[in-house]
C-alpha cells in the first residue's frame, strides 16, 4: 500500500509540474515594425513573466526609406535591424531574433524558415507561437506565407493577432485625415475577435516604438498612430484552438470594455 501511494505521488507531482510550465510566446513577425500591431498586447505578456521571443524573419531589405537618406538593400536591412532593436528597447522587451532571408521572397524559402522556426521552438518547453492572421492584416506576401505557415505547422499551440473590420475601418479614416492613405487589405469580421487586449497604459511606449522605425513611419504617420490608438486603445487577437499553454497566455491579458473604457482583468 505505501509504495503504491508513493507512485501515486510521484505521478501526481511530475503532473503539477508538467501544468506549471510557463509557456514561452516566438513572434514570426515578417519585417522589422511588425512588433507595432502588437506592441502592448507583448508588453502584457512580458511584465507577467512569461518569456518573450521576438523573431524577424526578413530584415525588409527591399522595403522604402522614407526617412529621406536613400537606403536600399543591405543598407537598409541593417538600419531597419538597428531601428527594431530601438523599439523592443522602448517596450522592454528582449532582443530580437534575425534570420534574415530575403524581404518578399519567404514563400519560396518556407521550407528553411520552418526549419529554423521549429529549431528556436525546441529550445523551449512550451512554445506558444504568436502569428498573423490569414491575408497577413495588409495582404504582403510575406505576411501572407507566414499566416499560413503558422496556420499548418502550428495550429495547435498558435495566438494569432489581427484586426477587425472595424478598427481597421477607424485606421483608414485616421490616415485620410493626417493626408495619407492606409489600406487594410485583409481585415476580419469583427465577431472573429476573440480578446480585445486593453493597451491603453502603454500608449507612450508603442509611439515611442512607432517613431523608432524611421526608415518607414515619418512624423506624419507615427502622429496618425499616436491619434489611432487615442481612438481604439485595444488590439486584437484571434484564439482559435487554445491549448492550455495558449490560455495561459490569454489569461494574463485585460480585456478592453469599451463602455466604461476601465480596465478589467478578465480570466477565460
Amino acid at each position: 500500500m505505501r509504495g503504491i501511494m508513493c507512485l501515486l505521488c510521484v505521478l501526481f507531482s511530475g503532473c503539477a509540474q508538467y501544468q506549471s510550465v510557463t509557456p514561452t510566446v516566438i513572434t514570426l513577425f515578417a519585417h522589422p515594425d511588425d512588433e507595432t500591431w502588437v506592441a502592448g498586447t507583448l508588453m502584457h505578456v512580458q511584465q507577467h513573466h512569461i518569456n518573450v521571443v521576438p523573431v524577424y524573419v526578413t530584415s525588409g531589405d527591399r522595403g522604402s526609406d522614407r526617412s529621406g537618406r536613400g537606403l536600399s538593400g543591405d543598407k537598409l536591412a541593417n538600419v531597419r535591424e538597428h531601428e527594431t532593436k530601438q523599439a523592443l528597447q522602448h517596450l522592454t522587451l528582449p532582443p530580437p531574433v534575425f534570420l534574415r532571408y530575403k524581404d518578399g521572397q519567404t514563400s519560396a524559402q518556407l521550407s528553411q524558415i520552418a526549419a529554423d522556426i521549429d529549431t528556436i521552438a525546441k529550445q523551449y518547453a512550451a512554445p506558444v507561437m504568436l502569428c498573423f492572421s490569414q491575408g497577413g492584416i495588409t495582404a504582403n506576401s510575406d505576411h501572407v506565407a507566414l499566416a499560413e505557415l503558422c496556420q499548418s505547422r502550428y495550429f495547435a499551440h498558435q495566438l494569432v493577432f489581427s484586426i477587425s473590420n472595424t478598427r481597421a475601418e477607424r485606421l483608414e479614416a485616421t490616415a485620410k485625415a493626417h493626408q495619407f492613405e492606409y489600406p487594410i487589405k485583409s481585415a476580419v469580421t469583427d465577431t472573429l475577435i476573440s480578446h480585445r487586449v486593453d493597451v491603453t497604459h502603454f500608449k507612450a511606449q508603442k509611439i515611442l516604438a512607432v517613431d523608432s522605425h524611421s526608415t518607414q513611419f515619418p512624423a506624419v504617420i507615427v502622429n496618425a498612430f499616436s491619434a489611432f490608438v487615442d481612438q481604439a486603445p485595444y488590439e486584437e487577437l484571434i484564439a482559435t484552438a487554445p491549448s492550455s499553454r495558449v490560455q495561459q497566455v490569454l489569461n494574463v491579458l485585460p480585456l478592453y470594455n469599451k463602455k466604461s473604457n476601465i480596465d478589467k482583468h478578465v480570466r477565460h
